[in-house]
């Protein structure tokens, strides 16, 4: 009778431990929802559309298979992030120019604040109201085919 009792103390210790991690996670997904971490169609805002006024180099295409592209800007407000990595075939220095041309112009209306040498690569810094775009251009080491990597990165501030 003993080993009965044994038992079902431990039926019914596994039994609460089910509840409890059962309905742990209930008041998380019901949370989540609250705070609008739910994952409906309404609440999805990342993408991989290129914006409008950050050109990319004729002949570049975005790497959508590394999934580090994408962008970023909620429905009603001014912010917006995004990251595009783009790879083609021009020189650093032509793709260097492009941008410094390209951004400046009134289509885009970018300001070049600077620009730098970082190990292998060259880094340019925009600012456009309260936005920084930082490309970053450099030879695509450890392909046997000669390509340039482009990285933009584009930061608000709401």
């Amino acid at each position: 009778m003993k080993g009965g009792f044994e038992m079902s103390k431990i039926v019914v210790s596994c039994f609460l431990s089910t509840l409890c991690v059962v309905v742990a996670a209930g008041c998380g997904t019901v949370v989540e929802r609250e705070l609008g971490w739910d994952a409906s169609p309404e609440y999805t805002v990342l993408t991989q559309q290129q914006l409008e006024d950050i050109p990319a180099p004729d002949g570049f295409e975005v790497d959508r298979a590394s999934k580090q592209t994408f962008s970023y800007a909620p429905a009603g407000s001014s912010f917006r992030a995004a990251r595009f990595v783009y790879y083609g075939r021009d020189s650093v220095n032509s793709v260097v120019r492009f941008y410094k041309r390209t951004m400046l112009l009134p289509t885009y209306g970018w300001q070049l604040e600077n620009t730098q040498k970082v190990k292998d690569a060259v880094e340019m810094r925009f600012a456009k109201g309260r936005e920084i775009c930082t490309v970053v251009v450099r030879q695509n080491k450890g392909s046997s085919i000669k390509r340039t990597r482009v990285d933009v990165d584009l930061k608000g501030t709401p």
